[in-house]
């Protein structure tokens, strides 16, 4: 049975409406794709950034941990920087009197754990598990001291730039006698960083190689 015109022109107007809804979809699948990828990384940022500050809590408990031991500090005062502060700004220079602060900056954070990770590697100390720790050049910590080397300065993976490794900064307070760990701004949500105005040092002061 022949088809008429008017049947074939409502053929091919459904056929055209199939292959439009079709696109609609593919549309709203690559929409929703699009947003499913999205939440996926933000939420392996997340955890990545979660994941730095607790090591900076593990690094904090652990030297208060070996003040505790040892009554002393595995750093000297002598191997950290005092803060670098600007003449001519009257509060920075109350302010440090007030509150003397010294740090142990990218790198030479070292200076800060050395004392340390050689008690937990000879004399089988815990005072944290190195497993879930880096050291130079995202070694494990884990593994350097099965290396025998304690000279290796303490970081972490940045969760936001895949392939760069970062270092803590280790803050000592010495009116409190109190040691803190700065890791970078976007991870601990902070809108100061040590060097500018709320520590009492100049903004040109920063620590390196975060």
């Amino acid at each position: 049975m022949k088809k008429t015109e008017a049947e074939k022109l409502l053929l091919r107007r459904r056929a055209a409406f199939t292959i439009i809804e079709l696109l609609v979809v593919i549309s709203i699948m690559a929409v929703i794709a699009t947003l499913v990828t999205g939440a996926a990384i933000k939420s392996v940022r997340q955890s990545r950034k979660r994941r730095v500050q607790v090591m900076v809590r593990v690094l904090e408990n652990g030297l208060v941990a070996y003040r505790t031991q040892e009554n002393e500090w595995p750093f000297k005062i002598s191997d950290l920087r005092a803060e670098t502060l600007d003449r001519n700004d009257k509060y920075a220079n109350e302010l440090f009197k007030r509150v003397p602060r010294y740090w142990a900056h990218g790198e030479d954070n070292y200076k800060v754990f050395e004392e340390m990770l050689r008690k937990m590697a000879t004399e089988r100390v815990m005072y944290f598990d190195p497993s879930a720790l880096f050291v130079h050049r995202h070694k494990q910590m884990r593994d350097a001291l099965l290396e025998g080397r304690f000279d290796l300065p303490v970081g972490y993976p940045d969760p936001v730039e895949p392939g760069t490794f970062r270092y803590f900064c280790v803050e000592y307070n010495a009116l409190s006698d109190s040691v803190k760990v700065h890791c970078a701004d976007s991870l601990n949500g902070s809108t100061h960083r040590p060097g500018t105005a709320m520590y009492g040092m100049p903004d040109s002061f920063q620590c390196p190689k975060w």
